[in-house]
């Protein structure tokens, strides 16, 4: 499984967020903001939520992070072989990983090797 992804043009977005943040009150600020290999963003919130601006703070975070590229998981449907499930679960197993990530795994490889 890929590693969490901290990068320095994070740097530029959490000083986004924190001027909006800011806006609603000085003590609200995120630090530490990273990226998960699913493409979903973690942070720390360094101060306790008004429960007044609960709305509002979410609202300021997915305005900003919705902007980003990301891969996001979505559940699609797939008819399989019962034989090759149990492969995908077994193998899956064996990497201790997800049914999901080894499917997705595989065909990113395979589709990269077809062509776009």
């Amino acid at each position: 499984m890929k590693p969490r992804v901290s990068s320095k043009s994070f740097r530029d977005l959490e000083h986004r967020i924190n001027e909006q943040l800011k806006a609603l009150d000085d003590r609200y600020a995120i630090r530490h903001l990273v990226q998960d290999p699913d493409g979903t963003y973690r942070f720390e919130l360094s101060v306790a939520i008004d429960p007044r601006h609960q709305a509002a703070l979410r609202r300021v975070l997915r305005e900003v992070l919705r902007e980003l590229p990301a891969d996001r998981p979505v559940q699609a449907k797939f008819y399989l072989p019962a034989s090759l499930v149990e492969r995908v679960k077994t193998l899956a197993a064996e990497r201790a990983m997800s049914q999901s990530a080894l499917v997705a795994e595989c065909l990113k490889a395979h589709l990269s090797t077809v062509g776009s």
